[in-house]
């Protein structure tokens, strides 16, 4: 079973290829001769399909189907006569099952074509992020090449660091200091009451938030 895993904020193409699912007329659904990847539009969380015509004179179109269980399809888009098509709106930790049938003039679909899988994986705070605490409060760095991605940072405290409530957010714009490579930030924090542990995730433009 081929298996991709879409990084954050990027797009992927693949071409499902078959010799054995069954199509109208008994012609394999997915020709097997051109294998040559086809790049189509992309969003952030997007996948595009792609696939070879099946040669039979009486292929009307084609339907792509996703699945978030092995075999269990819950969705069909309707390519038309389209070679491939794009997926968008692609959850981030989802893992997707993709499949292709054709359609003749009567409606009749072949077989499903091999299932190809798909993980988007979550976003990730660049290595070097670091939460600290002082005077001032809690101050952290961020990689300046990755701010596009990532709009706000989110703050969360705990008592014991098993449960944890959101403390705060700090939008990407408001650092406090900068250097050649990095933007710094802090967050006031309060210092009464009991001891409390802190910790830091980014959260993109889509509302997805990256681990702490």
């Amino acid at each position: 079973m081929p298996f991709k895993t879409l990084k954050p904020f990027s797009k992927t193409s693949f071409r499902i290829l078959s010799a054995l699912a069954l199509a109208v007329g008994g012609t394999a659904l997915i020709n097997t001769q051109t294998q040559a990847a086809v790049v189509g539009p992309g969003t952030v969380h997007s996948v595009t399909l792609a696939w070879d015509a099946v040669p039979e004179p009486d292929i009307q179109g084609y339907k792509v189907h996703v699945g978030t269980q092995p075999g269990q399809y819950t969705q069909t888009l309707d390519a038309g006569t389209d070679l491939s098509h794009a997926i968008d709106n692609l959850a981030y930790g989802q893992t997707y099952y993709f499949s292709v049938r054709a359609v003749d003039s009567t409606g009749l679909e072949s077989g499903y074509s091999p299932e190809l899988t798909l993980t988007v994986t979550l976003p990730q705070l660049p290595a070097t992020t670091a939460i600290a605490a002082n005077g001032n409060g809690l101050q952290w760095s961020y990689p300046k090449t990755a701010l596009s991605a990532h709009p706000d940072f989110n703050i969360e405290s705990s008592t014991d660091l098993v449960t944890w409530s959101p403390a705060g957010t700090v939008a990407a714009y408001a650092s406090t200091g900068s250097t050649a490579t990095d933007v710094s930030y802090n967050f006031a924090i309060t210092k009464n009451g009991p001891q409390r542990f802190y910790r830091l995730s980014a959260r993109n433009w889509l509302g997805d938030s990256s681990a702490p």
